[in-house]
């Protein structure tokens, strides 16, 4: 039969279910009009009238179909006598014929009768009592109306969830995006949310992929929200270490901001002053900063040329920052600079020497520091150890060292050059 009958099929062939297989098999024997249809022409299996029928060798008349799923590939043996069938069966034209030439009525009632071959003609074409649904299916209008209430893949329903009106094939596409339907959490959890509550479910789900609350100190780890309290207890120790790494390097951090908008000296300590004297230590202080650009100071104790030997001498350098590309050179004609030893018995007295700056002295850096420049004799060994009752240089092995670190921008406008 053509494909349009599918919906026919229940009427008109036998259903059979057995050995394990389910099939159509021969013509339903209600719709024959002759009382008496030849027994030879039952199919033994299906117990209708045999489709396609096929003879075997002991002479049993079988569907086509029903003789293939009767029997083994191998071996094959007549399932009434069990007598072999091996390359030995045909198909039976002359009883074929016959069979398509009984009369036989329609299926759905109307009025039509006549031979069984032009059934098929009349269930495609010609019966009044068949319509076609809006979903293509063709039924008879019997069947029709519950056909279009039960069945029918355009009919109308409502979402459970929801109330919307949806035709029934597309309840699955409708389903994905309900917004009261619960579903399965897509992180799998096991919980079931509607569509505006899992994207609030993930900052509360177990199973979500989150960075430890560390990383922004160091630690790279990420895990689910689940794992996440015992990785802290496992990890307490290094995170600590972190914490505190981050801590003294924003305290630098902090430190270095604040010397580059500051304009007051640099006060540096200076420790173990004998010892440094009698080995010539040289030492440089940390970098500090002017209008951006990195400066450091270097003392040698044990004196150099003219006060090798009998002073300290002082001198201070620009060193190259990452960032001088972006800043102005604020160091022009006019602008000085001065160390100062800080008497610590009173605030006066105090051991200064200062510089004006030649524009040649302080050129901007092209390596990692240029020329240092300063005084071979900035305090005598002498002064720095004597001891009067209004000066004291040296205490405790330790002096205070001032470097200042005037630019032009800091004068006013009438005392610039």
């Amino acid at each position: 039969m053509a494909s349009k009958l599918i919906s026919y099929n229940d009427l008109l062939y036998c259903k059979v279910d057995k050995y394990g297989y389910q099939w159509l098999g021969g013509y339903n024997c209600e719709y024959f009009t002759e009382q008496l249809v030849d027994t030879e022409q039952i199919c033994p299996v299906c117990n209708g009238v045999s489709r396609e029928p096929v003879q075997t060798p002991c002479g049993h008349l079988f569907c086509s179909l029903c003789l293939d799923k009767s029997v083994e590939s191998q071996n094959a043996k007549c399932p009434i006598d069990k007598e072999s069938l091996t390359g030995s069966n045909f198909r039976d034209k002359r009883e074929e014929k016959r069979i398509l030439s009984k009369r036989v009525k329609c299926p759905r009632g109307c009025d039509w009768e006549s031979m069984l071959s032009g059934l098929e003609s009349h269930l495609v074409g010609g019966c009044e009592r068949e319509e076609l649904c809006t979903c293509g299916a063709s039924l008879g209008k019997e069947d029709l109306v519950l056909h279009k209430l039960t069945e029918c893949p355009k009919r109308i329903i409502k979402c459970e969830y929801c109330r919307e009106d949806i035709e029934a094939q597309n309840q699955s596409s409708h389903l994905s995006k309900c917004q009261i339907y619960p579903r399965l959490c897509s992180l799998g959890c096991g919980e079931k949310l509607t569509i505006p509550q899992e994207k609030k479910h993930q900052d509360t789900c177990p199973n979500m992929v989150i960075p430890c609350s560390f990383s922004k100190i160091g630690c790279v780890v990420e895990l689910m929200r689940s794992q996440h309290d015992e990785h802290l207890d496992t990890y307490m120790k290094q995170h600590l270490v972190q914490a505190c790494d981050t801590i003294m390097d924003l305290r630098i951090e902090v430190s270095e901001l604040t010397s580059l908008a500051s304009n007051k000296p640099y006060i540096w300590k200076v420790t173990n002053i004998e010892e440094s004297i009698q080995n010539n230590i040289k030492l440089t202080s940390v970098p500090f900063y002017r209008e951006g650009y990195k400066f450091c100071a270097r003392l040698s104790m044990g004196g150099i040329r003219q006060g090798e030997g009998t002073h300290i001498s002082a001198h201070l350098a620009v060193m190259k920052g990452a960032n001088d590309s972006n800043l102005e050179w604020p160091i022009k004609a006019g602008s000085k600079f001065s160390f100062t030893v800080l008497n610590q018995q009173t605030d006066r007295l105090h051991v200064v020497m200062s510089k004006t700056i030649h524009p040649d002295d302080f050129l901007q850096p092209t390596v990692s520091a240029g020329k240092f420049w300063g005084f071979n004799k900035l305090i005598s060994h002498k002064q720095l150890f004597e001891k009067t009752i209004e000066s004291e240089y040296c205490v405790k092995d330790t002096m205070f060292l001032s470097v200042q670190l005037s630019i032009l921008s800091d004068f006013p406008k009438w005392l610039k050059p």
